[in-house]
């Protein structure tokens, strides 16, 4: 479907779920914002997890991979945010009616202080505002919403850890697997392909790291957690082999090819 009707549509209420395309639960869209239409592309694709970088500069939380490119204006809450509740409000509560999660995932941008901390002030005090369309976790109670965040990057963990209420979760690292912190607060575990992983995708899956990826995906799903590896190969054969393996997430730049390969994919 293109992109344009799609999002008309939800804005004006009139989308239904034959209309909407199929939402794919294990697709990720890796530097979302990088896309011609960001957001729209994705959700056009069926998409139900976005990735936007964010930086806090003059006053805004803009979205690009690095500083030198944040341009005035591309903000969080124009590129994301407000498009993202005016879906929600015109389509039962959904960003698709299909399924009632979506996940938006901040990966900030400072990784040294002051800089973190102005920067999730500046995102605590941003999400305030559209409260109402995302999870809550209260006194460890989780209350749905439309939309869960999840904070990654150079995000302060020991200071979201010590919330007693809070709008956004953790994306957790390998090492979170070995300690005792709650799924509510860290949801994912999300790791770099290299160095764990050597295989390309390109020939034969050696056995002993296939085994060792499907020891990484049980010690996951028995937390209640999702796993997501970024920077690994970004092609059919790679996304085959983590969907078989029962890997949650797919990390791809490549909205459309990914899209058709998981609608055409059973469940493992």
């Amino acid at each position: 479907m293109n992109f344009l009707r799609f999002w008309l549509l939800g804005c004006l209420g009139l989308a239904t779920a034959a209309a909407e395309p199929v939402a794919l639960r294990h697709a990720h869209a890796h530097n979302d914002y990088e896309h011609v239409h960001p957001l729209q592309d994705a959700l056009a694709a069926g998409f139900t997890s976005v990735e936007a970088d964010v930086h806090w500069i003059d006053g805004e939380l803009r979205v690009a991979h690095t500083r030198a490119a944040a341009l005035p204006g591309r903000t969080l809450r124009a590129l994301y945010l407000e498009p993202l509740r005016s879906l929600i409000r015109t389509n039962d509560h959904r960003v698709n009616r299909q399924r009632p999660g979506f996940f938006l995932m901040l990966d900030y941008k400072a990784d040294v202080e002051p800089g973190v901390t102005e920067l999730h002030h500046a995102v605590t005090n941003e999400l305030a505002a559209f409260r109402e369309i995302l999870t809550e976790v209260r006194d460890s109670r989780v209350i749905p919403g439309p939309i869960t965040v999840v904070l990654s990057g150079g995000r302060p963990a020991t200071v979201i850890a010590a919330e007693t209420q809070r709008w956004w979760a953790i994306d957790g690292q390998l090492p979170d697997l070995t300690n005792s912190a709650p799924a509510h607060l860290v949801p994912w575990i999300s790791t770099s392909w290299r160095p764990t992983f050597t295989w390309t995708g390109r020939d034969e899956f050696p056995a002993e790291q296939r085994d060792q990826l499907r020891r990484l995906v049980a010690q996951t799903h028995a937390q209640g957690r999702l796993l997501r590896f970024w920077g690994g190969p970004d092609h059919l054969d790679f996304w085959r082999a983590l969907r078989t393996e029962g890997v949650d997430l797919i990390n791809t730049d490549k909205l459309e090819q990914a899209a058709t390969f998981l609608k055409s994919t059973p469940e493992p």
